[in-house]
């Protein structure tokens, strides 16, 4: 007769049970249970399509004359060019989990914001740069507002108590992680700007 002690180990029925979603609170921080850690992480995949998206927004949003190191103005468009190309790829991930069932967090919600924002004005760059125009409209709005949502939403999540140190362990999955290093990223180049815009303006 078999045991009915719930702590005795139950006979195998010899089915393999599937998978169950890790399930994520509104930081993005995996609710962990027995079965072990949230298996998102960074994979070599994923490093290479980073890697597209960094090389697909610098030729899209670098500058095109000869580098000009000792220029700041130089610098900071090579900083939001490679952010920008992180941005442009990252929706990727958020929605492949989201496919899986597994919600945006704060981390992946910042990946989604920046990446439709900088999708949404590639073609009307790449017209302004097919016509010799590297300072052209788009590319100037995308130079200020990736940096200054990074700021803005970096602020937010602090305020808003969400920016935490467990929200950067590893617990925590990548994709959220990843969203939280970029706008850390993006932060100081947007306080660069804003600096410049008081000293303008003052």
């Amino acid at each position: 007769m078999p045991s009915s002690d719930p702590s005795s180990p139950q006979p195998s029925s010899g089915r393999i049970e599937p998978l169950r979603p890790v399930e994520t609170n509104d930081a993005g921080t995996a609710r962990v249970e027995a079965g072990g850690p949230d298996p998102d992480r960074l994979t070599i995949r994923r490093v290479v399509v980073l890697t597209v998206g960094v090389a697909l927004g610098l030729a899209i949003f670098a500058p095109r004359d000869k580098p000009d190191v000792a220029s700041d103005d130089w610098w900071r468009l090579i900083w939001f060019a490679l952010l920008a190309g992180v941005a442009l790829v990252s929706p990727l991930f958020v929605i492949a989990r989201r496919l899986r069932g597994q919600r945006a967090g704060v981390g992946g919600m910042l990946l989604l914001t920046l990446g439709f924002g900088v999708l949404s004005l590639v073609p009307t760059t790449l017209a302004e740069r097919s016509a010799d125009r590297d300072d052209g409209f788009s590319t100037v709005c995308l130079a200020y507002c990736v940096p200054f949502v990074c700021l803005w939403y970096l602020l937010a999540a602090a305020a808003g108590g969400q920016l935490t140190r467990a929200a950067l362990q590893r617990r925590t999955p990548w994709v959220e992680r990843l969203g939280l290093y970029l706008a850390l990223a993006g932060a100081p180049l947007g306080v660069w700007l804003l600096v410049e815009i008081y000293r303008d303006a003052f």
